[in-house]
């Protein structure tokens, strides 16, 4: 069964601070021509460890490079999708923002929210604000599913708030 989850950075997440706000530059446009060659700059408020996502200008989030090292599912997983990363140059490292391109057309059916038919795993709404970030669980293959390996491989700092889920047949 299909289920489409909201994407929150969580209130507990240490905040990576940028030197510029990102809020507006942040929906679902390509930022291509700023990173890699001319990252955001920054300082983060409390270094983790490499399963931690860090809150980004009270909208987005942002993993530490480390992370591709420990975890390369996850980076394979969010590079199949249409997401950038653009990068973050701290003090303490760099960092890279998830930023999902893919903004998902509405649909006229009833029991959807939006047309699932080319979802990735992560991606925006079309009609809803465009800094909120979504995520598709239930799929295929798990391996597949950002909800699956940051429950998986123990990652802290989102917090996912069930939005629509299929009925699944002969259910009411």
């Amino acid at each position: 069964m299909r289920s489409i989850y909201k994407v929150i950075p969580s209130e507990s997440a240490p905040e990576l601070i940028l030197d510029e706000s990102i809020r507006e530059k942040l929906i679902g446009e390509s930022i291509a021509c700023l990173s890699p060659d001319k990252p955001f700059m920054g300082r983060i408020a409390e270094h983790r460890e490499w399963t931690q996502f860090y809150r980004v200008d009270g909208c987005a989030f942002a993993l530490s490079e480390l992370v591709w090292d420990h975890c390369e599912e996850l980076y394979y997983a969010l590079r199949e999708n249409s997401i950038e990363f653009p990068a973050v140059r701290t003090p303490s490292g760099d960092f890279a923002i998830i930023h999902p391109l893919q903004v998902l057309p509405p649909t006229d059916d009833p029991l959807h929210i939006c047309d699932l038919t080319y979802a990735g795993s992560i991606f925006r709404i079309h009609g809803r604000p465009l800094d909120e970030v979504y995520c598709l669980a239930g799929l295929a293959n798990p391996e597949d599913e950002i909800k699956h390996l940051y429950e998986k491989y123990g990652f802290t700092g989102l917090r996912f708030e069930k939005v629509w889920s299929e009925k699944q047949p002969g259910h009411a």
